[in-house]
Order: structure tokens, then sequence, then C-alpha cells
């Protein structure tokens, strides 16, 4: 679902994802989503912790963008979960 901002939510690409089975493919299809709407940036969220997930996205061309240390708790630090956001530019 298109936001106002232009951007899409998860649910946009549940579809690709169950077809496809392929986080290269998804990763591409959203690439190309962004390319094709204009979008000048594309950013997305995972866990500190999920570092296979950040692995996988680092090789798929996405750099650090941010952190935030308090977005699911207080204690996000100790428990080692901050939201990272990656992303890469159009």
């Amino acid at each position: 679902m298109q936001t106002n901002t232009g951007s899409y939510s998860c649910g946009a690409f549940a579809a690709v994802c169950l077809t496809c089975c392929c986080g290269h493919a998804l990763m591409d299809f959203a690439k190309q989503q962004a390319k094709e709407l204009g979008c000048r940036v594309l950013i997305l969220e995972t866990q500190s912790c999920n570092e296979t997930a950040i692995a996988f996205y680092l090789a798929q061309g996405l750099t650090f963008f941010g952190f935030d240390r308090c977005c699911y708790g207080n204690r996000d630090v100790e428990n080692r979960e901050m939201r990272l956001e990656l992303g890469c530019y159009m």
C-alpha cells in the first residue's frame, strides 16, 4: 500500500516474497519499484541483533543510514535490539 510519502509498507511486497521465496528477488523488486516511483532513497529497518539480515542487506548494496536506541523499549541497548536503518540512494 502506498503512503502519502511515496513509500510502501511491508505488505506491498508480501506477494512477491510468497511467490519467489528469494531475498535477492525481493530486494531487486523493491529497488525497481523505488526507481519507477521516482523515490530518492530506499530505506529498510532491522534489529541490531539480526546479524544475518544485516549481512545480506550490506551485500545487496545498502549502507547504514541511522539507528534508534529506544524504538522498541527503554532497554534496547542492553538487550542488543536497537532499530537500525539501512538504505541506498536511487
